[in-house]
């Protein structure tokens, strides 16, 4: 997931502005962002588990991967899928799959390196991309319980226990 992506999301406008459209898209992403929610919770005491204290591979391109990147990104695919299985998905480690013209993009554990040694740098990164451009995306950084969300047009939010949210 690459951050330039992440940024240009921080177009703002009011919510009282919306068209419906922009309503229902972000009625469908506030779903999507909960079932991505439900499974992160579902893996993280996995990865906590073994934060530090993990085998990993190389790859041909010389980065790292370790199970838990394969195994958080299926279980992904599999939820995203269920929500809507017209979307296509591309993956850092299984791949693409379905549409080209909208599709998420998963990085399951972005900063695999800082996982493996315990630096808490990394974190689970989602972007909703739609004709090349992103319309919402996510930066979970487990091991340090913070999580960010950006929207296209409504900006970036800092959500700091999932219960409270910051507009930055």
């Amino acid at each position: 997931l690459r951050t330039e992506s992440f940024v240009r999301l921080t177009v703002h406008c009011s919510h009282e502005k919306m068209t419906r459209k922009q309503r229902m898209r972000s009625s469908f992403i506030d779903k999507a962002e909960q079932t991505i929610l439900k499974v992160l919770d579902e893996v993280k005491p996995e990865l906590m588990t073994a934060f530090g204290n993990i085998d990993f591979v190389t790859k041909e391109d010389k980065t790292v991967v370790t199970h838990l990147d394969k195994m958080v990104e299926t279980e992904l695919r599999k939820a995203l899928k269920n929500l809507d299985s017209n979307i296509g998905i591309v993956g850092e480690e299984l791949g693409a799959e379905g549409s080209k013209d909208t599709y998420w993009l998963v990085d399951p554990i972005d900063g695999t390196e800082s996982f493996i040694r315990g630096i808490p740098n990394c974190k689970n990164l989602f972007a909703l991309m739609h004709n090349g451009e992103p319309i919402w995306a996510m930066a979970n950084y487990f091991a340090r319980d913070e999580l960010w969300t950006a929207r296209k047009d409504e900006g970036v939010l800092q959500v700091k226990d999932l219960s409270e949210k910051c507009r930055i």
